[in-house]
C-alpha cells in the first residue's frame, strides 16, 4: 500500500481528541455568538441546518466508510478499487439526498429558509467526496484533516464576529452559509490529503462493482442510518410539533451535548482496522478495556450535567437563557443519554468490525420506533423536556440491545476494571452537591476527576496497550 508507514492508534486518538477539544471550544463560542446575534426562532433554524448537515454525511455514507476501512485493512492491494467504489456510491447517494432535500425545501413556507435548505441540497454531492478520509483512517494519519477542521471552525467564528452587521441584525442566512462553506472546504482538503497519503487521486467508480460494494456495506449502513435517525429525529419532530421557539429551548441544551457524543466514536474509530484483524480472544480483551474507559468518561459527563446543569449552561448563555426550566431539565436528560452513548459505542463499533452488523438491525429499528412514536405521543404536550427524556430512553434501548448481542456471542464486556473506572464519578458527585460552583468550577472539578480516572493504574495500563496498537 502506498503512502508510507502507519501511525499508532494512540497517535490517532491524541490527534482526534486534541482537535475535537479545540473545535468543541470554538463551537461553543460560535453557539454563544449565535444566541446573542439571532432571535430565538432563527437560532433554532440554524441548529436545524447543523443537524441537516450531520444527517447528510450519515445518509451518504450508508455504512460504506467503516466497511471500506475494514476491507482495505484486510486487503491493502484492493485500496484503489474499494475507494473508487466507495466514492461512487457516496456520489449517487448524495444526489438522492440532494433531491430529497430539495423536495423538503418546498414544504418550507418561508422563502428565505427555503433557499437555505435548497443551498444545503446543492452542497450534498460535493460532500460525497468526504469518503476520501478512509485511506487516512487506515494509515492512522489523521493530523491533516484534524488541523483543517480546527482552522475552518475558527474561521467561522472570526467571520461571524467580523461580518458588517449589527448585533441585532445578523441574518441567519449568513450563519447557515458559513456552516455550508466550512463543510465544503473540509471535504476538498481531505481529498487532497488522501491523494498525498495513498499516491493516487481518489475518484468515483460506478457500475456493478459499486453496487456489490454497496450491498456489502448495507447491513452496517442500515444501522448507521437508524443510529443517526433515533438521536436526531427529535430535532425535526420538535420543530414540526412545537415550533421554532421550543426548538430553540431544546437546542440550547442539545448544542453543548451533541458534539460530545462524537467523542466515543472518535476514540474507537482508529481501532476498527485492528479489531477487524484481531483474534476472538484479543478482540474480547480490547472491548473490555474500551468499555471500562468509556464507562468512566461517560459517567463523569453524566454527573456534571445532572447535578450542575445551570452552571454549565451559564458558560455559554446569559443568565436568562441558562435558567430556563425546560432547557435545564433537557440538559439533565441529555446527560443521561451521554452516559449511555459512551457505554454502547465500543460494543457497536466492535460488532461492526467483527462483521456482526446484522444483529444490530433489530436494535436500531426498535430504537427508532421508540423515539418517533414517543415523540409523537408526548412531545406536543411536554415540549423540549419530553424530547430529551425520550432521547435518553432511546439510548438506553440501544445500550441494552448492544450489551445483549455482545454477551450472547462474546461474554460480558465488563470486568473489574469497570468498577474502578466509576470511582472518579462517585467522588465528583458529592463535590458538585455540596459546593455551589460556577460553570468554570464545574469544568475544573470534572477535569480533575477525569485526570484521576486516567491515572488509575489499571486504566493507565489498559490505555497504554490500546495506544500501542496499529503500527505495521
Amino acid at each position: 500500500m502506498a503512502g508510507g508507514a502507519r501511525g499508532t492508534v494512540g497517535g490517532s486518538q491524541d490527534v482526534l481528541l486534541i482537535s475535537f477539544v479545540l473545535r468543541m471550544g470554538i463551537g461553543m463560542l460560535i453557539t454563544s455568538t449565535l444566541v446573542r446575534v439571532l432571535d430565538v426562532p432563527s437560532f433554532g433554524f440554524v441548529a436545524y441546518v447543523g443537524t441537516l448537515l450531520l444527517l447528510l454525511h450519515v445518509a451518504m455514507d450508508g455504512g460504506t466508510g467503516i466497511v471500506a476501512t475494514r476491507e482495505i485493512a484486510a486487503n491493502p492491494n484492493a485500496e484503489p478499487e474499494l475507494l473508487g467504489r466507495l466514492l461512487g456510491f457516496r456520489l449517487v447517494s448524495g444526489g438522492l439526498v440532494a433531491a430529497a432535500l430539495a423536495c423538503t425545501a418546498w414544504l418550507e413556507p418561508d422563502a428565505t429558509r427555503r433557499s437555505v435548505i435548497l443551498s444545503t441540497a446543492l452542497v450534498a454531492p460535493i460532500l460525497a467526496f468526504g469518503g476520501a478520509s478512509v485511506p487516512l483512517q487506515v494509515r492512522q494519519r489523521l493530523r491533516g484533516p484534524a488541523l483543517t477542521g480546527v482552522v475552518t471552525q475558527a474561521a467561522v467564528l472570526v467571520l461571524l464576529l467580523c461580518l458588517p452587521f449589527g448585533s441585532d441584525s445578523l441574518p441567519f442566512v449568513a450563519a447557515a452559509g458559513l456552516l455550508l462553506l466550512r463543510e465544503v472546504v473540509n471535504t476538498w482538503s481531505t481529498v487532497l490529503l488522501a491523494r498525498r497519503a495513498c499516491g493516487f487521486l481518489p475518484w468515483p467508480r460506478f457500475g456493478a462493482q459499486m453496487w456489490h460494494f454497496a450491498r456489502l456495506a448495507w447491513p452496517q449502513g442500515r444501522f448507521a442510518l437508524l443510529q443517526a435517525s433515533w438521536f436526531h429525529a427529535d430535532v425535526f419532530l420538535v420543530r414540526v410539533l412545537c415550533g421554532d421557539v421550543v426548538l430553540a429551548e431544546y437546542a440550547a441544551a442539545y448544542r453543548p451535548v451533541g458534539p460530545l457524543l462524537f467523542i466515543p466514536g472518535m476514540l474507537v474509530l482508529p481501532l476498527v482496522p485492528v479489531l477487524a484483524a484481531a483474534t476472538e480472544t484479543d478482540a474480547r480483551l480490547r472491548v473490555r478495556q474500551l468499555s471500562a474507559i468509556m464507562l468512566g468518561l461517560g459517567s463523569l459527563g453524566c454527573v456534571a450535567a445532572v447535578l450542575a446543569p445551570e452552571a454549565l449552561l451559564g458558560l455559554l448563555y446569559s443568565a436568562e437563557v441558562a435558567s430556563v426550566a425546560t432547557t435545564v431539565d433537557s440538559l439533565r436528560w441529555l446527560g443521561v443519554a451521554f452516559l449511555l452513548a459512551f457505554v454502547s459505542t465500543p460494543l457497536l463499533t466492535a460488532l461492526v468490525a467483527l462483521r456482526r452488523e446484522r444483529w444490530l438491525l433489530l436494535v436500531g429499528v426498535a430504537a427508532l420506533l421508540l423515539n418517533v412514536l414517543s415523540n409523537l405521543l408526548f412531545t406536543p404536550a411536554a415540549g423540549a423536556v419530553s424530547a430529551a427524556a425520550i432521547t435518553a430512553a432511546t439510548e438506553a434501548c440501544v445500550a441494552v440491545g448492544a450489551l445483549w448481542i455482545w454477551r450472547r456471542q462474546h461474554g460480558s464486556p465488563f470486568s473489574h476494571l469497570a468498577l474502578q473506572s466509576l470511582v472518579p464519578a462517585v467522588l465528583l458527585a458529592p463535590v458538585l452537591l455540596l459546593l455551589d460552583l460556577n460553570g468554570v468550577g464545574v469544568l475544573l472539578a470534572t477535569g480533575i476527576a477525569g485526570f484521576l480516572l486516567l491515572a488509575l493504574p489499571a486504566v493507565r495500563r489498559a490505555r497504554a496497550e490500546l495506544r500501542a496498537l496499529g503500527r505495521s
